[in-house]
């Protein structure tokens, strides 16, 4: 199973574990949403509540009921309990985008999993661009560095790509088998020297010659 969550720029007071939310929110919608919910339930009622669209108006009252009063450290430690339950006899992937642009809360969770030992057929990935972190101060810089420090977690830095590799989206994403390789390879070149392998730059590069007509039909000017 995955649950995937995406962060988003935030331009005001941001919502606490919205990519978590995501995630959670895309698991009970596919097929194991009824045990999921179960789940909840019983060991994550704050988090339940957070999912409005999953619950009857009668059961919010009764929710209600049980959380008053809970504070944030409640609710992190309950998603926390909820994971290695739910991870207990089938591996789950948390995958979560753009932590750099993520909630103070997301983060803080994340560095609780970081430091459990329960057994948890758990895996974190987590994706980052580690200059805009940098240079917001956010606080995904001092959780890196203890990512850094376990021996449980991996950094796997990633460099740009290949001008073959912007020869094979172009391929994948606009032209048949049958087209020419020597016009593909001559086109990853020229993507990839005007946006040095950064994979954003490319793609926005190659929208735009696309939205102009230079890309995706079968001749080459």
């Amino acid at each position: 199973r995955i649950g995937y969550g995406q962060c988003i720029p935030h331009y005001g007071p941001s919502e606490p574990y919205l990519p978590l939310l995501e995630a959670l929110g895309g698991l009970v919608r596919r097929e194991e949403g009824r045990s999921l919910l179960q789940l909840l339930r019983r060991q994550a009622p704050t988090w339940l509540l957070q999912l409005p669209e999953f619950i009857e108006g009668s059961e919010v009252d009764i929710l209600n009921r049980k959380v008053y009063g809970a504070t944030p450290g409640r609710m992190a430690r309950e998603l926390v309990d909820m994971l290695e339950a739910l991870t207990s006899k089938s591996a789950f992937v948390l995958w979560l985008e753009d932590l750099h642009w993520s909630d103070f809360s997301t983060i803080d969770l994340l560095a609780m999993l970081i430091r459990r030992r329960e057994p948890a057929q758990l895996l974190v990935l987590g994706t980052h661009r580690p200059a805009d972190a940098t240079n917001t101060e956010h606080p995904l810089r001092n959780l890196m560095r203890e990512v850094y420090g376990q021996a449980h977690c991996r950094v796997l830095p990633l460099g740009p790509l290949a001008p073959f590799d912007a020869s094979d989206f172009i391929a994948a994403r606009f032209y048949p088998p049958e087209f020419q390789k020597a016009r593909l390879d001559e086109w990853g070149r020229c993507v990839h020297r005007l946006t040095d392998g950064n994979p954003l730059f490319m793609l926005a590069l190659v929208d735009d010659l696309a939205n102009r007509g230079m890309l995706g039909n079968s001749t080459y000017e």
